[in-house]
């Protein structure tokens, strides 16, 4: 029969309020204590079978075997015995409340004197870890405030009675059964849920047992009332929610007597955490936690308000606003650390939304950026319950905030709850239409910013108006408009903004794209609209984000806007006299403050972690403590504070306002003893933001003294969270080091730029290998090094303002500006000069050639080959022959062959290869110069077939010449050769023949998950290279040839989706949606090339894309392919002459 139970409740489950079902339950409950050892252990195998989850039969059945255990605890120790398998059968299948109660009645019985009822519980207890997949302490974090409480109880009744078993017995037992090694490394994960139980029993005994808690541990000086004064913030806690008034007085007045110190003493020892743990516990017993927060503010020092008995709203909100930031960075260790169980988590989520009711809007307000970030935290777990708390209280939050405020925060919150929209729709519908239907009319002025709501019936409503607001003809603006709007988004510090806004902007440009090329190419002039030249320059910032699929995003559009004409935007310059005006020679410069505590504040509102955003606030507090920054008060004078207080936007100065008061601390030591020098390239500097971090605070760590000292100490938390904060302070700390360093510091900091000096001209950086780490330290040493001449410069001005009119110039002497000349001196030209060739910083390269020649007075004949190469990498082919002309000796081959190249004579050019290889047949790169020559002059053919005889002769040169014959395949159209030759490819070889190779098969194939991830990695090959450009002046001529590579990549996508729809259309609301005829394709792309440079470098590559996609794409004869394939033959011919 007991086989048979487990289909009979599958076929008839037992319900509470069915007596027929509970009788049967009840009945079959008998084979508990069936008389045949038999049938128990058969039916405590059933018991396995339940589903875990929570009810009243649960409880039922838990009830009776906790009631057999008691039973035959009398003297049936087998009966005993098969009742706690029964138990440890039902913990393996139960969860929450039903394992917890399992696992007490289990740890019981541990507790017996019978051996073989506490050897079976101990087995038992051991297998639920094992069942369930996880180890006994992860089992035991998720129950262990209630198991420490059982923990105390079993100690104190055992220090009381007589009996097998001591406390400390009961301690290790305990220990044993949950997997820890020893007492000794359990007690300090319990100790804090354990000592507040002790203490309110205020007895010897608790005494006792405290002292043994303090002996186990073993910790120097660390007796039993130096464990009470450590964990008094959670003894406070549970006494104010748990004991009546008289019970705390006699508590507290046993705690002082055991510590010898007065109430007040103990809780200022830790006063803000007193005050967390306390407001923790806000949402369930919100009476109690008033009370204490009376008993807290009469031992305030700080606190200078009333201190009558705080028995309303606005009391407790006045006293705890100077606390806020505090408890909610306590809030946040709550929700990231693992081993707080998810139910101290709720508490923490269920009290902050108690605490928004209570407080204040305006005080919400203030802090209402760190609010957002510790409600993010909660949207890491995909628990349901837990889901629907963050629901409400992102619900609660949106609702107290101002109306004012809250239009500015509705895209990102809109933005951070979107995924949250599938689960959750009817609670995340409530929130949207607080914000879009019932206050419409207060916040549509921000409607332009929502353009990704679903289409759902929960939606309906919001989804009208927002219908409403946009088929309003003057809601959205002209395209210039609707332009400027995406790029504030695109530049936002919310990272989910970004990431809509960069959607937005990419469908705009598709669906606008004629209007847009009104702009670009429609006026008289030609110079494009001003707002293109504004997108560009965005769009090229943007290439700076750290994460890879971002970049990409920019890049998409980039390639999007096209790779326009650079002599059609009007780009940033350099304007001497500005730039001189806007420097900013040391930390007491009004411009240096504020540009670094407005980047500090975008790393505060870009910051996704507590503790990253906890470092920018650290660093805010004290920056504002520094330069004195204050609102200006009424009747006083301006002071410097005040004026400085007035060049931040008003929301910056909300933001600002609330660190007023804060009293934030970070330990920021740090021993540098053991950093490997130089850290570029060590462990320490393995990629970009390790070395900029490590590199910038290293040498923080040689500013001893003064004002920069202080400064540059505040930013150091911050310098390992946020790149930006990094990088606009190294500059100065260089100097700084300069100015009152060691000798030491100076050959340290020498020894470090070189090793990324040379390091950078080891690899050509043309060929793609160069990683992010070499690309971007290389241009960050740059920007130091210009910050350098210019401090020097702006010295030497400073003081030659006031020099006599003969003789020495003062600086001449000055100690500040010899010890910056002379280490700007030690720095060689000529590797600056090489370095930037390589990192294709062309200009800047000529820049630091011209200075090393003048300097050093060299014989410009020795580095003409240099020069030359520079020239012909600048497409200055006038700059090539004139070289030539310089020239005192014949040229030889290889300079006749750059010569040639570069003023695009390659049947001369080929000619000239061919005479190498008469000399040098063995040589790898006269056969790279040839076949590329050949692939310039659209000889294909002849190419493909120079690579394979090459390679049938010399097959180690595979890897080197296999390129080509790919190029060469996919620009013929010949797949199946295209098909052979990519699969000699190496998956790590990103050269951009062979991304475009491995895209055009994959889309031949119709491989689409193939299709989008190499069609990503090409993008990305792009991005590095135009991330270090953006870092300087000029970065769109120098990444011009990455921008027109994301144009032809644009163009590609757009060619399979419009025309093949390849891959098939998502519902992503990111993919652009229009769709083209070909016809209307072949226009846009006409246009799209009007707006490029008219040059073959620029023009060939994308004719010759375009020649291929319609060649792959043309199953049967087309007119409208054939005449613009011709049509592009001709524009290529017109184009070469």
């Amino acid at each position: 029969m007991v086989k048979c139970l487990v289909p009979l409740f599958r076929h008839i489950p037992v319900r509470p309020h069915n007596g027929a079902t509970v009788n049967m339950l009840t009945t079959c409950l008998n084979c508990v204590e069936d008389g045949d050892h038999h049938v128990r252990i058969q039916f405590s195998s059933a018991s396995e079978h339940g589903d875990g989850t929570l009810t009243e039969t649960d409880r039922l059945i838990l009830d009776r075997l906790k009631a057999a255990c008691v039973k035959a605890s009398a003297g049936n120790v087998r009966l005993h015995q098969t009742v706690l398998i029964t138990v440890g059968q039902l913990a393996r299948v139960a969860e929450g409340e039903l394992l917890l109660h399992a696992l007490i009645t289990l740890m019981e019985n541990r507790l017996s004197c019978t051996p073989l009822v506490s050897s079976t519980a101990a087995i038992e207890i051991e297998k639920v870890p094992v069942y369930k997949h996880v180890t006994g302490q992860q089992l035991f974090n998720r129950f262990r405030p209630a198991l420490c409480k059982f923990l105390t109880e079993a100690m104190f009744e055992a220090q009381t009675t007589a009996g097998r078993n001591n406390a400390e017995s009961i301690i290790r037992n305990v220990a044993a059964c949950f997997g820890f090694p020893d007492a000794k490394a359990f007690l300090p994960e319990c100790e804090k849920y354990m000592l507040p139980h002790l203490v309110q029993k205020a007895s010897p005994e608790a005494t006792s047992l405290i002292r043994l808690v303090a002996s186990i541990q073993a910790v120097p000086n660390r007796g039993k009332k130096k464990v009470i004064m450590d964990n008094m913030k959670y003894i406070f806690s549970h006494l104010v929610c748990s004991c009546q008034k008289q019970e705390m007085e006699m508590v507290l007045d046993y705690i002082q007597k055991e510590t010898d110190f007065t109430l007040g003493s103990l809780l200022r020892l830790d006063f803000q955490r007193v005050h967390d743990e306390l407001l923790l516990h806000l949402s369930t017993n919100y009476k109690q936690v008033f009370s204490g927060l009376h008993m807290l503010l009469i031992h305030d020092e700080f606190y200078h308000g009333p201190k009558d008995v705080i028995n309303t709203r606005e009391q407790m909100a006045m006293y705890l606003q100077p606390r806020l930031l505090g408890v909610l960075a306590f809030f946040d260790s709550q929700l990231v650390n693992t081993n707080v169980a998810l139910a101290d988590k709720k508490l923490a989520l269920e009290s902050l939304i108690s605490i928004l009711n209570l407080m204040d809007s305006e005080h919400i307000g203030s802090i209402r950026y760190k609010v957002m970030n510790t409600l993010r935290l909660g949207l890491r777990f995909k628990d349901r319950a837990f889901m629907e708390l963050s629901c409400r209280a992102w619900n609660c939050f949106v609702r107290r905030l101002e109306l004012q405020l809250l239009g500015p925060m509705m895209f990102p919150i809109l933005a951070t709850l979107l995924p949250l929209l599938m689960q959750m729709p009817r609670q995340v519908a409530d929130i949207i239409n607080y914000m879009v239907v019932e206050n419409r009319s207060e916040l549509q002025k921000y409607f332009h910013e929502i353009y990704f709501l679903p289409d759902l019936p929960e939606l309906a409503d919001a989804n009208a108006v927002l219908k409403n607001y946009r088929d309003n003809p003057g809601s959205q603006g002209n395209l210039q408009s609707q332009l400027v709007q995406c790029m504030k988004g695109t530049s936002h510090e919310s990272l989910d903004v970004r990431i809509h806004a960069l959607s937005k902007l990419r469908r705009l440009l598709r669906e606008k794209r004629d209007s847009l090329h009104e702009l670009i190419l429609g006026s008289e002039t030609a110079a494009a609209d001003p707002v293109i030249s504004q997108l560009v320059s965005v769009l090229l910032q943007g290439c700076r984000e750290p994460n890879s699929k971002m970049q990409c995003r920019y890049g998409q559009c980039l390639g999007e806007l096209g790779a326009l004409d650079p002599g059609r935007l009007q780009l940033m310059i350099n304007n001497p006299r500005e730039q001189h005006a806007k420097f900013q020679a040391s930390v007491e410069d009004d411009n240096f403050a504020v540009g670094l505590i407005n980047t500090v504040i975008k790393a505060f509102l870009a910051a996704t972690e507590p503790k990253v955003q906890d470092c920018a606030a650290f660093a805010l507090q004290e920056l504002l403590q520094i330069y004195k920054i204050h609102e200006k008060r009424e009747g006083e004078f301006e002071t410097p504070g005040a004026k400085l207080w007035k060049r931040f936007p008003e929301q910056f100065q909300q933001i600002l306002h609330s660190l007023f008061n804060t009293r934030y601390k970070i330990n920021c030591d740090k021993d540098w003893s053991s950093l490997p020098k130089p850290i570029y390239g060590s462990i320490k500097g393995g990629n970009f933001r390790d070395w900029v971090s490590n590199w910038t605070c290293y040498l923080v760590s040689k500013v001893k003294d003064g004002k920069a000292q202080q400064v540059f100490q505040a930013c150091t938390a911050t310098n390992y969270q946020n790149v930006q904060v990094a990088l606009y302070l190294l500059p100065h700390v260089v100097v700084q080091v300069l100015l009152d360093g060691r000798a030491e510091d100076h050959v340290e900091m020498y020894n470090e730029v070189m090793e990324v000096v040379n390091h950078a001209t080891k690899t050509d950086t043309r060929q793609r290998s160069k990683s992010d780490l070499n690309r971007l330290s290389t241009q960050t040493v740059f920007s130091v090094l210009d910050y350098l001449f210019k401090w020097r410069d702006h010295r030497m001005q400073l003081l030659s303002a006031g020099a006599l009119p003969r003789g020495q110039p003062t600086y001449a002497g000055d100690p500040l500006y010899k010890s910056v000349n002379t280490f700007l001196c030690r720095i060689p030209q000529d590797a600056l000069a090489q370095a930037s060739l390589h990192c294709e910083a062309y200009t800047r390269s000529l820049m630091h050639f011209e200075q090393f020649v003048t300097d050093n007075k060299q014989n410009l004949q020795e580095h003409l080959d240099f020069l030359q190469k520079l020239y012909d990498c600048l497409n200055e082919p006038d700059g090539v022959l004139g070289v030539d002309a310089a020239r005192q000796s014949p040229p030889t081959l290889v300079q006749e062959i750059l010569a040639r190249e570069s003023l695009g004579q390659q049947q001369d050019t080929q000619a000239c290869y061919e005479r190498v290889l008469q000399t040098v047949p063995n040589e790898l790169w006269p056969h790279q110069g040839l076949l590329r020559s050949l692939m310039e002059m659209g000889q294909p053919n002849k190419a493909l077939l120079h690579a394979t005889g090459v390679l049938n002769e010399n097959p180690q040169w595979t890897a080197q010449l296999n390129q080509y014959r790919v190029e060469a395949a996919w620009k013929m159209s010949s797949w199946d050769r295209l098909d052979n030759m990519m699969k000699l490819e190496k998956p790590d070889n990103h050269s951009w023949p062979v991304c475009i190779g491995r895209i055009l098969m994959s889309a031949k194939d119709k491989k689409e998950e193939e299709f989008l991830k190499q069609l990503q990695i090409a993008r990305q090959e792009q991005m590095g290279p135009l991330s270090a450009a953006s870092m300087e002046m000029g970065s769109y001529h120098r990444g011009y040839e990455c921008i027109l590579r994301l144009h032809m990549l644009g163009e590609l996508e757009e060619y399979f989706r419009s025309l093949h729809d390849f891959p098939p259309r998502s519902e992503d609301s990111s993919e652009p949606s229009s769709q083209y005829s070909l016809a209307e394709l072949l226009d846009q792309w006409d246009a799209r090339l009007q707006m490029a440079q008219s040059s073959l470098r620029t023009q060939e590559p994308i004719l010759t894309l375009r020649r291929t996609l319609l060649s792959l794409g043309q199953r049967d004869p087309d007119s409208t392919v054939d005449t613009a394939i011709s049509k592009w033959w001709l524009w290529s011919a017109k184009v070469a002459r």
